[in-house]
């Protein structure tokens, strides 16, 4: 009896053991759903992007403005592309197109409104200009980002001007909607990891000088070129010796997006 007491005991203990590492793992890493549909799996201390596009099918967007909401203990906005007064700017495929958009961070929603909207009609839902936010996660779990339009102006023709949204509800029904929700990119590289082990130290830039030099070595030229310039050489290694450094180092220690 005592053995088998012993035996069930010790069962016992390897399965809670077992279980430690998963739990560990999932608290690493933090799933991002928007109305429950997951967009994107991320580790913490890494970024994503949270786009909200203007599918404009047939209208011609004027204005609007709207709200992205998060959780600030698990999420935290950050700057992307060009700074503006408010460190975020607007991105996407815009031909001939002037806009002014701001925006407002409040712990827990990012508030944005645009205007002097011109040349974005007729694009498709793969072509489509996208308000692009960036986002650090702070800690593991699940949580939900959200955008909710408030309102959204366009026109049909040089005078006459419509509202598609008004006070976050749709003035008629539209099919398809003027604006996509719910899309995530993760980050394609790390600048700076030119070995992708995880981690930026002057491993990484003598790598660089390496391969530089004619050595035919495993690297990862998106994570190399630190400067985007397409070439890997010496002045990507300088940077990353900056950055190791403590010194000012441009991009290295960032992310590269596929969308940029």
């Amino acid at each position: 009896m005592k053995r088998f007491l012993c035996f069930f005991i010790s069962i016992l203990l390897c399965i809670s053991v077992c279980a430690i590492p998963s739990t560990a793992a999932e608290s690493d890493t933090l799933t991002v759903t928007d109305s429950g549909r997951i967009l994107a799996q991320v580790k913490v201390g890494s970024v994503f992007l949270y786009r909200v596009g203007l599918f404009t099918g047939q209208h011609t967007l004027i204005n609007g403005e709207g709200e992205i909401r998060y959780d600030e203990k698990l999420l935290q906005p950050l700057a992307y592309g060009d700074p503006t007064p408010e460190r975020y700017s607007f991105g996407g495929r815009l031909v001939n197109a002037s806009a002014v958009i701001n925006l407002t961070d409040v712990p827990g929603t990012v508030y944005y409104n645009f205007s002097q909207i011109t040349g974005i009609e007729g694009y498709t839902d793969t072509d489509e200009p996208y308000l692009k936010l960036r986002f650090k996660v702070l800690a593991g779990g699940t949580t939900e980002l959200s955008h909710i339009m408030q309102t959204l102006t366009a026109r049909n023709s040089k005078t006459t001007f419509y509202k598609l949204f008004q006070n976050g509800q749709a003035t008629a029904a539209l099919d398809p909607l003027p604006y996509t929700v719910g899309s995530a990119e993760l980050p394609c590289a790390t600048i700076g990891d030119a070995d992708s082990d995880g981690r930026i130290s002057v491993i990484d830039a003598t790598l660089i000088q390496w391969i530089t030099a004619g050595r035919r070595m495993s690297y990862s030229k998106l994570n190399a070129d630190t400067n985007g310039d397409g070439d890997v050489n010496l002045k990507d290694s300088l940077a990353i010796r900056r950055y190791t450094a403590g010194m000012s180092a441009a991009n290295v220690g960032d992310y590269r997006f596929t969308s940029d």
